[in-house]
């Protein structure tokens, strides 16, 4: 080997000649020059087999593929009726599939930590409720931050709460009520979960009354209608929407509604202000969410066009059917909701010490 060689190359490196002529070195500058071309060119092949990042679809285009959204709760509750309808609406706007899957359990925690994980691209959405905000105070260490993980999107539907009992039940006026609750035998009250709206309702009351009520939480109404039925659960608080089948099937007596004004789909029920029992206003908000760095002009398409399902006639007439009313807004207007309902919750859940277990 030469001076100045370096092993294992050969000095005649087709294009590679070195431009200082006459330099005792050429030999040198050839390798050298070879190995920063072989270099460069093995980085240009590297690069070129780097896949792209994914690109995200224009607001004009979206959605070219099927849209998932997302229920915390069991197949047949308001959340899941609600979404269905909405799901078939936004198919007959977008031209697309839109397709409802359920990841009920930990008070829809777990659909919520599975959106909050799922790309950003607008193709997997949250259909969440008020027990979004509770979870943060009643559940440790949730696999995502509320108000950071997600974005509002739009507002689908509210409704009010409701004292029901059995339809056996000897308890049929509100004043039998409040006089049963308050000789506090026997007691239990039915929720979906600690956290869930069933459930704050059922602890303001029994704040409000002083009454002695066991709290039972189901995954669902489904899951606790059998008990209802059977006399183990002697009460509940649900959301208006999630037992109107059961009402019109005289499953269930209505007792009060829990809010200022008589609800339009029971105008004969009376609220619980009406029978003496002030303070006791609560009702159930749904609506739509996506992963947060979902851009702003996607979130601004699927809020529009949630708000054309919304008021169309179909629409309309299921959720007066449901007992719910119609609430479009931006994703502005949600947001603030959440916000509000951030400040409330946290002082009621704190007030009435509730806690999971899970």
């Amino acid at each position: 080997m030469g001076r100045g060689s370096l092993p294992g190359f050969s000095h005649e490196a087709p294009g590679c000649g070195c431009e200082l002529k006459g330099c005792e070195f050429a030999s040198v500058h050839n390798q050298r020059r070879c190995i920063m071309r072989i270099a460069t060119l093995a980085l240009l092949a590297a690069a070129a087999v780097v896949p792209a990042a994914p690109s995200v679809a224009s607001p004009s285009s979206f959605p070219d593929r099927p849209v998932v959204l997302v229920v915390g709760y069991v197949p047949g509750g308001p959340a899941d009726t609600l979404a269905r309808k909405v799901a078939s609406e936004l198919g007959k706007i977008w031209h697309q599939s839109v397709v409802v899957e359920n990841r009920p359990g930990a008070t829809a925690t777990i659909a919520n930590a599975y959106v909050a994980k799922a790309a950003p691209d607008g193709y997997t959405l949250l259909v969440a409720a008020n027990d979004y905000v509770t979870s943060k105070y009643v559940i440790d260490n949730l696999p995502y931050e509320m108000g950071k993980s997600h974005v509002a999107v739009g507002m689908i539907a509210t409704a009010p709460n409701i004292a029901v009992v059995p339809s056996q039940s000897d308890i049929k006026t509100p004043k039998a009520f409040m006089a049963w609750v308050k000789e506090g035998k026997g007691l239990t009250y039915a929720s979906t979960g600690v956290g869930s709206t069933s459930n704050l309702a059922g602890e303001m009351f029994k704040k409000l009354t002083g009454a002695n009520i066991l709290h039972i939480p189901y995954k669902g109404v489904g899951q606790w209608l059998p008990d209802f039925m059977s006399g183990r659960i002697t009460m509940a608080f649900p959301s208006l929407p999630s037992v109107t089948a059961l009402i019109d099937a005289k499953q269930i007596r209505v007792i009060a509604v829990a809010q200022k004004q008589r609800s339009t789909l029971l105008p004969d029920v009376p609220t619980f202000a009406e029978v003496g029992l002030q303070g006791f206003d609560i009702s159930t908000w749904w609506g739509l969410m996506a992963p947060r760095g979902t851009p702003p002009k996607i979130v601004e398409k699927i809020n529009a066009d949630l708000n054309a399902a919304l008021n169309s006639d179909d629409v309309k007439k299921a959720w007066k059917t449901l007992g719910v009313e119609v609430t479009p807004q931006s994703p502005a207007q949600f947001a603030e909701v959440i916000h509000k309902d951030e400040k409330t919750l946290q002082s009621m859940v704190s007030a009435l010490n509730l806690k999971s277990s899970q």
